[in-house]
């Protein structure tokens, strides 16, 4: 069985607004690639990656004074992803820093955007080359998770349900996004409410995560987590689905990846399609501890398999497993 396909998620970071605008126009006319965001600062950046979950970065050398090889060489310490860097100017020396950084290609810019179908074609080519390049994982953190990311989908409740019986009230925070209609969202944590040791609440805006509490994202919103300081919140955006869903789990475990790093656990469960599967791996890729259900256990292995395809579970459990793998992520030290 083929494993499913999406378009590559790729965020762009210029200081030129017609440099961004043409970028988007070009990058978005290959359908194996699609723009998610473009913002005109590292700052922007920052906070765009925990936002919109890109799998490519395209970065300017130099964006507002600041250094874009400088930046990426920090994020490849904490949330490990592959970027392209365009240059005015490149030269062996360039290529070099470049690399040591954890850049994965280089493209120099012409002077001219305009009319210029060949650089164009060359810095799609390169973006689609920089995908598939080997990206070393950080190792497991050996931290105890301070928050638990899970995507789920068809078949979900009663796995949700059993998995949540089994859980202590002192593990660190859930947040669960389970594909389901928005006008069942909150009779569905009601229900897990009342036969759970955990506390179980439909996600708001802001909400800070507790020890033993589970968030059920709402429908309408994409829910992330975002870190404020020490203090983890959870934070629902616009309504615009990741990955054909929303809420989606790939907005979900992607920001965990970029917020908390190997600090966090996160699972990718009973499932149709492959949403889930690339947060995951930024998870994994952060040193965050990482598991998918097995294929006996599903009701449907779909995005589980497609998590397990792309390297992003350190471990497939089965469904009865899966409690305990849970619990064990909070004793790691």
């Amino acid at each position: 069985m083929n494993t499913p396909w999406r378009p590559l998620r790729v965020l762009i970071a210029d200081s030129s607004a017609l440099a961004r605008r043409l970028a988007r126009q070009q990058i978005d006319a290959d359908e194996r690639l699609e723009v998610v965001s473009v913002v005109p600062s590292l700052g922007q950046l920052r906070d765009a990656m925990v936002t919109s979950g890109p799998d490519l970065i395209l970065v300017e050398e130099e964006i507002g004074g600041h250094s874009g090889i400088a930046l990426i060489r920090q994020l490849m310490t904490t949330s490990p992803i592959p970027s392209v860097l365009l240059s005015g100017s490149v030269d062996a020396d360039l290529r070099r820093r470049a690399a040591r950084a954890g850049i994965v290609g280089v493209v120099e810019k012409p002077a001219s955007l305009n009319r210029q179908d060949a650089f164009w074609e060359r810095l799609r080519q390169t973006l689609r080359s920089a995908a598939r390049a080997h990206i070393p994982r950080l190792p497991p953190s050996g931290q105890a998770p301070r928050v638990i990311g899970i995507a789920i989908s068809t078949g979900g409740p009663p796995v949700v349900r059993y998995i949540l019986s089994e859980l202590p009230a002192t593990l660190p925070p859930i947040v669960i996004v389970q594909h389901m209609r928005d006008a069942f969202i909150g009779q569905f944590a009601e229900q897990l409410d009342r036969v759970t040791p955990i506390r179980v609440v439909v996600a708001e805006h802001r909400q800070v995560l507790r020890p033993g509490w589970c968030y059920i994202a709402p429908g309408g919103h994409q829910t992330r987590v975002n870190a404020d300081g020490n203090t983890l919140r959870t934070c629902l955006g616009p309504p615009q689905p990741v990955s054909g869903h929303l809420p989606s789990g790939d907005a979900l475990l992607y920001s965990i990846a970029y917020s908390v790093g190997g600090a966090s656990a996160g699972a990718v469960l009973t499932g149709i399609g492959l949403d889930g599967a690339a947060g995951l791996l930024a998870m994994r890729r952060a040193g965050a501890q990482t598991l998918a259900q097995d294929k006996a256990t599903s009701t449907v292995f779909g995005m589980p398999r497609v998590a397990a395809e792309y390297g992003a579970a350190a471990r497939v459990v089965s469904l009865t497993d899966v409690p305990g793998a849970l619990k064990s992520t909070a004793l790691v030290r």
